[in-house]
């Protein structure tokens, strides 16, 4: 969960989704896929 935390607070910085992507090193396939799984707040879930 704590690469997809990442990219949430990379894309609320107003990076690209490719940047916040590369930077993570998490391929899109597998971010939507957790998007899907774990919804749009999921990054919350580890506070």
């Amino acid at each position: 969960m704590a690469p997809l935390h990442e990219v949430e607070v990379r894309l609320n910085r107003n990076e690209t989704a490719n940047q916040a992507l590369r930077a993570t090193g998490v391929t899109e396939q597998t971010y939507c896929r957790w998007r899907r799984e774990y919804g749009t707040n999921a990054g919350t879930l580890l506070r």
